[in-house]
């Protein structure tokens, strides 16, 4: 049963955001005596709508599993053999899981997807929640953290003995200003399939542009390119074929010709450090 500002006006962790940190949190601790809340502003059962592809270690699968929910997550596909090299060089480097005595070395799938099964886990579980709840406020008091929230156009109030922000750094961005530094350069980010793909196979390929990446998924790969920015806004407004023949010279023919690309995004690379 969800939380109302009725019966969580105290606890003893609240957590800001529900995404895959502040669910994953909310579940390891669900099994203790500690009273915890959770604080999400999305509406329950709000599907997420997030374009990007994610890539786990096995380290995460083995935590998932211990949360109960990596059977749960739909869409996966496995990374057994990661291949690395450098543009107009010579010479590889191949990391193999069997090498490594681990049955896969990572795995690509959908945020959507471990967001979904992370928050069906918590709807079942005995963690409060309480959506709808846009966090306003987080301020230091002698014997607790005070935050203060909206849900439904209605001022809230909640004490906590600890409290942990894991809404990706909005909240405290907001309060302290964080310093950034901007890399130059943005993230391409799209679903590409191809002639001859190699099953269970990563590629990361370094250029004198930045790095591109490869990560197999479904039918094809997930594509991780990244350029200056200028060069991604062009990319961007390339048409599909100049797209697809743009990607084959950068990157060369180790997965064959590559034949269709999916819908594209990108994303702005930088450093925020907090003050």
């Amino acid at each position: 049963m969800d939380a109302t500002s009725n019966n969580t006006e105290l606890c003893d962790i609240a957590i800001i955001g529900g995404g895959p940190v502040g669910a994953a949190l909310a579940l390891a601790l669900g099994g203790s005596p500690l009273k915890i809340c959770v604080l999400e502003a999305r509406a329950a059962n709000a599907a997420s709508t997030d374009a990007r592809a994610l890539a786990l270690s096995y380290g995460s699968r083995l935590l998932l599993e211990r949360l109960g929910v990596w059977d749960k997550i739909r869409d996966v596909s496995a990374i057994r053999t990661i291949h690395i090299s450098q543009k107009q060089s010579f010479g590889r480097a191949l990391l193999r899981a069997g090498e490594m005595n681990v049955p896969e070395l990572g795995y690509v799938l959908p945020y959507p997807a471990l967001q979904d099964a992370l928050t069906d886990a918590l709807q079942h579980g005995t963690v409060a929640r309480i959506y709808g709840a846009s966090v306003t406020r987080l301020a230091g008091e002698a014997e607790h953290a005070l935050i203060g929230y909206q849900q439904g156009g209605v001022d809230h109030t909640l004490r906590t003995r600890l409290a942990v922000v894991a809404d990706g750094g909005k909240l405290l961005a907001e309060q302290y200003p964080p310093s950034f530094h901007d890399y130059g350069q943005s993230a391409l980010i799209t679903h590409v399939t191809c002639a001859a793909p190699r099953a269970d196979t990563a590629f990361e390929r370094f250029t004198p542009q930045g790095p591109v990446a490869l990560l197999p998924f479904k039918d094809g790969y997930e594509i991780v390119w990244t350029a200056p920015h200028p060069r991604v806004a062009e990319m961007l407004a390339w048409d599909d074929a100049q797209f697809l023949n743009e990607l084959h010279q950068h990157f060369g023919d180790r997965v064959g010709e590559f034949l269709t690309v999916g819908k594209r995004a990108c994303f702005a690379l930088g450093l925020k450090k907090a003050p």
